[in-house]
């Protein structure tokens, strides 16, 4: 997970735990979306590919949110990954390190964490700990790419 990466998963977890979402239904949208991107190779190439407008990858995201019933804060969450062109650089994780401000919103990050990691979840440490900078949560990550 690159650093921008990270920021974007903490980013949506102060979305779920500000807002109040239902974790588990959030988890299941989430898991919508990637299990039809997964199943979907041209999905997959339609989203990563720098030469299709980023109108057109929204419009067609758009059109599975309508048909999966999923919610405005994850759309919106999986636009900004296809527009940034990070959809598809989560595989690479092979270790995280999570420190949380309060043990309380670990189910609502757990839920979101899942929707990173929907297949075999990097190995992950988990802290609660005091961050010296205004966040709610940190997430540092290792990944390996063979040279």
């Amino acid at each position: 997970m690159s650093a921008a990466t990270s920021r974007y998963a903490r980013a949506f977890v102060d979305v779920v735990v500000d807002g109040h979402l239902d974790a588990n239904r959030v988890l299941q949208e989430l898991q919508s979306i990637a299990a039809t991107a997964h199943e979907s190779l041209q999905l997959r190439q339609v989203w990563e590919s720098p030469a299709i407008p980023a109108e057109q990858k929204r419009g067609l995201l758009d059109a599975i949110v309508a048909q999966e019933g999923v919610s405005r804060p994850v759309r919106n969450l999986i636009a900004v990954l296809i527009d940034h062109r990070r959809i598809g650089s989560l595989d690479q994780v092979v270790k995280t390190f999570v420190i949380l401000t309060d043990a309380k919103d670990f189910a609502a990050f757990n839920a979101v964490y899942a929707t990173y990691f929907p297949t075999e979840p990097p190995a992950r440490t988990t802290v609660e700990a005091q961050l010296m900078i205004d966040i709610k949560i940190e997430v540092e990550a290792v990944a390996y790419r063979p040279v």
